[in-house]
């Protein structure tokens, strides 16, 4: 009787728990948990409109865009992660939307880069007010700050004043761009510092 008692336990135990898959097990009910690994900065990638991009290491050793985001993940610039996320399927997506949704379970590591190196070149960039602003006095990339005219470096003030003018006016609007920028270093909240060095 106690044998029958605990079998009936186990199974109504059993059949309460959410089931999750684990190591990359497809479970289309749950999910699955998978290992991402990002590049320390981000790339201009294709989509409605101009955008920056996750750049995914994958296990083959190739890169490659990641076009979503990851709920509870925030990126920041000059710091390569790993991360641990439940990727979950969307049933009915929204026009050009993801069929996967991707949460945050854990950072596994980050791996932040040394000062003053250079990320790759973003090429072809077109200039428009959502890739490059000026606001009380503070450029923007997209919507992240960045330091213009920094010491080492050939770009004057005028030159980055002239860019923000040039991406606001609509006559000049889709020109194409390439611009550089380095790490600099980590901000007293802890963000990564963007400054650009290239204009091209």
């Amino acid at each position: 009787m106690k044998k029958l008692l605990l079998a009936v336990f186990s199974i109504a135990v059993l059949a309460g728990c959410d089931p999750v898959s684990l190591a990359g097990a497809p479970n289309d009910a749950a999910g699955e948990i998978v290992r991402l690994k990002f590049k320390p900065y981000l790339q201009s990638c294709t989509g409605v409109s101009p955008r920056l991009c996750l750049i995914e290491e994958r296990a083959d050793g190739k890169v490659a865009f990641f076009y979503d985001s990851i709920d509870g993940f925030e990126f920041q610039w000059g710091t390569a992660t790993e991360l641990e996320v439940l990727k979950t399927k969307v049933d009915e997506p929204a026009a050009d939307a993801s069929h996967y949704q991707y949460t945050l379970i854990k950072e596994v590591s980050a791996t932040e880069l040394l000062r003053f190196e250079d990320f790759p070149t973003l090429e072809n960039l077109p200039l428009s007010d959502s890739t490059i602003s000026k606001n009380d006095g503070e450029y923007f990339f997209f919507n992240y700050p960045f330091t213009c005219a920094i010491s080492g470096s050939d770009i004057t003030q005028a030159e980055c004043d002239d860019l923000a003018e040039r991406a606001q006016d609509s006559r000049t609007s889709n020109e194409l761009v390439s611009l550089t920028f380095r790490y600099g270093g980590k901000s007293r909240s802890g963000e990564g510092l963007l400054e650009l060095t290239t204009i091209e």
